[in-house]
């Protein structure tokens, strides 16, 4: 799955785990991880909106990831509205 499609569909389903890549190596499946995690690559951007982990499977070196940029975006949400109703 490309990075582009995974983001989207994540976001479209904001919080639920999923699996975006499959890959032949333990450690390129945990660098994957990390740069979905650190927002190193473009389609997972900003920075901390997207959590991701590596798992071996049967065998298989998978990246699940899932969307949580939701939750930032409430608590900023919360956070404009005290500080509107404080006004």
């Amino acid at each position: 799955m490309r990075f582009t499609a995974a983001a989207e569909m994540l976001k479209a389903r904001p919080g639920q785990w999923a699996r975006v890549q499959k890959r032949e190596k333990r450690a390129h499946a945990a660098t994957a991880a990390y740069q979905i995690n650190r927002g190193l690559l473009a389609a997972f951007r900003p920075a901390g909106s997207f959590e991701a982990a590596s798992r071996t499977v049967d065998g298989e070196y998978l990246v699940y990831a899932r969307y949580v940029g939701h939750e930032q975006e409430l608590k900023n949400a919360g956070e404009r509205g005290r500080i509107h109703d404080a006004q």
